[in-house]
Parts: structure tokens; C-alpha cells; sequence
């Protein structure tokens, strides 16, 4: 894929996002109800935005009165000032704009009413914190900062170690037994459903429908604590109820609605499938923490040994017989090498002997599973100079 790059300028903030060199305006489709979003619109009309700057009104100001709008627009505006003339005056290569720190930026972007706590562990945190809550309407001010001051880290004190790691396990379990699995491939990612031990007292149907109702809560969940996008297909447990076909998929669509990424949701198909399709935020987390498995290069399984040994003998058996070789030096990992020399040894013998060679298996410890190094060894030219 082509780079990263961009002349579509897009300046984020708290309730706008602001679009130098664009005309366009727009409110987020997340914010429903004609009313207020006619409001919205009234309100920036008012506004004086420069000509050529456009905006988008984000999801957070569905409840945001006008005097945060208005100073949320002026801070954006100063920035792009802001930038404009650092592009102009700056000799290139130059850093013209940077984005906001972390705990800035989480907070704009994902600070939502139901938070009633945020735990911050140094006082820089602390004061940024402070101050963005103070910017916001007065009804939710209610949420509390507090400065951790424990000995022990505050992802640990607070079990979010734990909790980040579990994103990482492809299997999920469900409060009543039930679990999900998720296999991301190159295609599409696929998410799994299973009963476990989900029971209704003896009603099969209800067990099923409740793993089910379960699972679209928890997949929603984890599509965004992964980031993963694109062709999403869940094989939901087969049901035959009409009716609880439908509460499932009304619920999926639902649990979706917190998501911040344009996703497209199909009906549950006849053979229990449900299509999801999820805009790419950005890579899986779990390559910024993760790196392929060199010996298994990110399949999940190595060859055995046998299959290994038998592997290489051939190439040993092609390569004595190809050429004219006096010896053969074959560097093999150390499983490989010694079932070779304890359980192959008469085949080994039968090679020598048909093309008058000899074959030496070296057993090597640091040889990763797929790794050899096997050399033929032509007869010298000069007399009287035979290789041992």
C-alpha cells in the first residue's frame, strides 16, 4: 500500500474537526435527532470560519453548548495560524506540527459521560487532566481525578495488565460458560462462537440464544480493544427461532454504536453467518507488541521432526547423485540430525555405499527448526589429495 501521506490537512479537536483547504461541512452521523443536529448547524453558520476551511462537528458535541464549540473552533483556528506561518517562515526539512501527547489526545478521542473516574500516576497527567474536565459542560464535571501514589505501578495495582494481555489470546470467555474465538487472516477475521457450558435448565434454544446475545456484546467489544478491520465474519451457533435471530443481530448493531470506525452490518445468513465490514483505523495492536515467530513465520505449527528428517535425506539422495561428491556435510537442527543418524542410519548406509560417498550428519543445537546447511563436497582435482 502507498504511503501515508496526505494534502487533505485535518486539524482534530475536543468537538470539531477543522479541514484547511476544504469547503466542506458536515455533523458526525452519529449524532441523531434533526433537531439538534439543525442546532448544530445554526450555530456554526455563526461562526466566522475563514473562507477555505471546512469542518466536521464531531459525536461529542451532541450535548456541547455554544460557548465550547466556539472556543473549541478559535483554538483550532490559532493552531492552523499557527502552522501557516511556520510552513511559510520555516527553511524545509522542518516539524510544523506535531499532535497532542497521549493522555491530550485519549481524552479527546475517547473521553465519553459514563467515565466516572480517571487514575493518573504523575502530576503533569494530573493537571492536563484537570484542566480538560474543566472544559467540559457542566453536567460532566461529575467525573473524579484522582493522582495515583502507590508503591506498586498503577497498571498492576489496577489489574490492567491482565486485562491488556487478554486481548492478545485468540479465545474469549462469556459470563455464562460460552466463549468466542477470533482468527484474524490475511483475508478477513474470523470470530467463532461456542456454547461451552451455557445452560437454560434443559432449553437448548435458550442456551444457544443467550451464548449468542452474549457474544455480540463481547465481539463489538473486542473489535475495538484489537482494532481490527476490515471483512469481519462471525459463525454465530445456528438457531432456529426467527425471533431470536433478529434480537441478535439488533443487538450486534447496537454494541456497534459505541464504535468510533464507519462499520457496515449484514443479516444473519441461513447457514448462522453475520458480515461485518470495519473501517481500518490503523494496524492491529497487536503488531506494535508482537513479532512474527521465527521458527513457525506466524502459522502456529512447525514440521515434525520425521517430516523434517525425510525432507532432508531427500535433498541428500538428489544432491550425492546429481553430482560427482565424495562427501557430504549436512548441518541439521539437533532433533533432526539425531533421528536421522539413530532411525535412518541403514538408508544412510545404502546411499554411501551405491555412489561411493561418505555423509556426514552433524547434529547442531543453535539450527532453528528450518534452518541446514548442507554442503557436497566434489572429488579434488590434484593426485594424490583425497579428501578423508
Amino acid at each position: 500500500k502507498g504511503a501515508n501521506m496526505t494534502t487533505y490537512l485535518s486539524l482534530p479537536g475536543r468537538c470539531l474537526v477543522l479541514m484547511p483547504g476544504s469547503d466542506s461541512s458536515g455533523i458526525s452521523r452519529k449524532i441523531s435527532g434533526e433537531e439538534r443536529r439543525s442546532q448544530l448547524r445554526e450555530i456554526m453558520s455563526k461562526f466566522n470560519i475563514p473562507e477555505g476551511v471546512g469542518y466536521i462537528v464531531r459525536t461529542a458535541s451532541a450535548e456541547i453548548t455554544k460557548t465550547a464549540l466556539q472556543q473549541d473552533l478559535r483554538f483550532l483556528l490559532g493552531i492552523w495560524k499557527e502552522v501557516k506561518k511556520r510552513g511559510q517562515t520555516m527553511a524545509a526539512p522542518a516539524l510544523i506540527y506535531q499532535e497532542q501527547d497521549t493522555v491530550v489526545r485519549f481524552l479527546r478521542d475517547h473521553f465519553v459521560t459514563d467515565i466516572s473516574e480517571i487514575i493518573v500516576d504523575t502530576q503533569e497527567s494530573y493537571e492536563q487532566v484537570k484542566s480538560f474536565v474543566e472544559l467540559l459542560p457542566a453536567r460532566q464535571r461529575k467525573v473524579q481525578v484522582k493522582l495515583h501514589r502507590g508503591a506498586k505501578p498503577i497498571f498492576n495495582q489496577n489489574n490492567v495488565e491482565e486485562q491488556i494481555e487478554s486481548i492478545y489470546q485468540p479465545q474469549v470467555q462469556l459470563p455464562s460458560g460460552g466463549s468466542i474465538v477470533i482468527d484474524p487472516t490475511e483475508a478477513l477475521v474470523a470470530i467463532d462462537v461456542n456454547s461451552g457450558r451455557t445452560s437454560q435448565k434443559g432449553d437448548f434454544e435458550k442456551s444457544i440464544f443467550l451464548a449468542n446475545m452474549e457474544a455480540a456484546d463481547e465481539l463489538a467489544r473486542q473489535l475495538r480493544l484489537r482494532d481490527l478491520g476490515g471483512l469481519v465474519v462471525v459463525d454465530f451457533i445456528d438457531m432456529r427461532n426467527k425471533k431470536n435471530i433478529k434480537d441478535v443481530e439488533r443487538q450486534v448493531k447496537g454494541a456497534m454504536k459505541r464504535d468510533k470506525a464507519k462499520v457496515d452490518i449484514s443479516r444473519i445468513s441461513r447457514f448462522g453467518l453475520m458480515q461485518i465490514s470495519r473501517q481500518k483505523m490503523g494496524a492491529p495492536i497487536e503488531k506494535g507488541s508482537y513479532r512474527r515467530c521465527e521458527h513457525c513465520q506466524g502459522r502456529g505449527v512447525v514440521r515434525s521432526v520425521e517430516t523434517l528428517a525425510l525432507y532432508y535425506l531427500r535433498r541428500i539422495q538428489t544432491g550425492i547423485s546429481r553430482k560427482k561428491v565424495q562427501r557430504v556435510e549436512a548441518r541439521l537442527p539437533l532433533d533432526v540430525g539425531q533421528y536421522l543418524l539413530n532411525k535412518k542410519r541403514s538408508e544412510l548406509a545404502d546411499l554411501e555405499r551405491k555412489h561411493y560417498a561418505a555423509i556426514d550428519i552433524i547434529p547442531r543445537p543453535e539450527l532453528k527448526p528450518h534452518e541446514n546447511m548442507i554442503d557436497f563436497l566434489a572429488m579434488p582435482q590434484a593426485k594424490g589429495k583425497d579428501q578423508a
